[in-house]
């Protein structure tokens, strides 16, 4: 990983993203099950959809603290010297 432009964090950012979207479509998934939707019925594009609609709303409520917070810790980290 020492010979990636970035070290690898890159790479680490999006393993960690893909790992986060496929918790949260299995949430949905056994969410829309035990409203009564059939596995059998869902498509992955639906479920995909959801899951969209689903992480911008949370992304639209929380993103912005988020990114205070981590500016803040990246801030603080810089001047810790």
């Amino acid at each position: 990983m020492d010979e990636w432009p970035s070290g690898g964090l890159v790479q680490t950012s999006n393993a960690l993203f893909v790992e986060a979207l496929r918790q949260e479509t299995y949430v949905m998934a056994m969410t829309l099950i035990s409203r009564g939707a059939e596995p059998e019925n869902m498509t992955a594009k639906d479920l995909a959809d959801r899951v969209r609609m689903q992480v911008l709303r949370t992304l639209d409520h929380i993103g912005l603290g988020v990114a205070g917070e981590v500016l803040g810790q990246v801030t603080t980290a810089d001047h810790a010297d």
